[in-house]
């Protein structure tokens, strides 16, 4: 147990498991959020709106957990948010696939008819009117065109529909619990290695390694899982869970916060 605590194993270990475990979904979430549905404007507009979320959400929470002196209760409270938020992707149903207009649903919401003559005296004449095609030799046809596909389409948009916005929440949530945690572990180990003479980035190093194995061995996975007409993404949200789940009980049984101001001491200083 000496050597455990002394060469900080516990420490290398929810590096290894937390990055890990962002690397087996985290890559994935924009062709994820596409193949809900999701259009490729409300994707853009969800990542591009995460950052700024996180700008005014993480130093709230520092101040507030160091004011109440729950530092490491806030930080297991949002550890746990994280997993649970960022596992629960995997169950946003996807968006209802719009049906597609067609020439009679205009004429309706118009509640207007339309007709079209033209007379023409020649000796042939091929006419291709969708799928509609008539070899004419001195006749006059009468065409009547019935549910007739257009090529316009209706005003969609994703933010009416409940999925888009369980989407962006639960990303919210997740992409800010994720930086503040990680905002608050590197105080504390940089607090535990100084104070151990140990190197602080020795112990993040394990952090890439973790994500690098980790997102290779996620998208093998999802690839041989899945299929040709659907991906497998439920893949790397399992892997999520389970290696967030173990990274979770690591910090609850093997990590200990030395002090009150350990954040607020470590973190500007790495």
């Amino acid at each position: 147990m000496d050597c455990f605590k002394r060469n900080l194993i516990a420490y290398k270990l929810q590096y290894f498991l937390n990055f890990g475990g962002l690397a087996c979904s985290s890559p994935f979430l924009q062709v994820f959020a596409r193949q809900l549905g999701l259009g490729q404007v409300s994707v853009g507009w969800i990542f591009t709106a995460a950052p700024f979320v996180d700008v005014f959400v993480r130093p709230m929470v520092c101040a507030l957990a160091d004011r109440r002196q729950a530092t490491w209760s806030t930080f297991l409270l949002i550890l746990a948010l994280t997993a649970s938020s960022l596992t629960a992707l995997r169950w946003v149903p996807p968006l209802p696939t719009a049906p597609a207009p067609t020439l009679v649903d205009h004429l309706a919401l118009r509640s207007s008819n339309s007709t079209v003559s033209r007379e023409v005296n020649v000796s042939g004449l091929e006419i291709s009117l969708g799928s509609l095609d008539l070899d004419m030799r001195r006749v006059s046809p009468e065409v009547n065109l019935k549910n007739h596909p257009s090529e316009s389409r209706s005003v969609y948009s994703d933010m009416e529909h409940y999925q888009f916005w369980v989407f962006s929440i639960l990303l919210l949530m997740a992409w800010t619990g994720v930086s503040t945690n990680q905002t608050m572990f590197d105080g504390i180990t940089a607090k535990s290695a100084e104070s151990l003479g140990a190197d602080y980035g020795r112990q993040r190093l394990f952090g890439a390694i973790g994500y690098s194995c980790m997102a290779v061995l996620s998208g093998y996975l999802i690839d041989i899982v899945g299929n040709e007409e659907q991906v497998a993404y439920q893949v790397g949200f399992y892997l999520t869970a389970t290696m967030m789940t173990t990274n979770f009980v690591l910090c609850l049984l093997f990590i200990k916060v030395l002090g009150r101001h350990w954040w607020r001491s470590g973190i500007f200083e790495v």
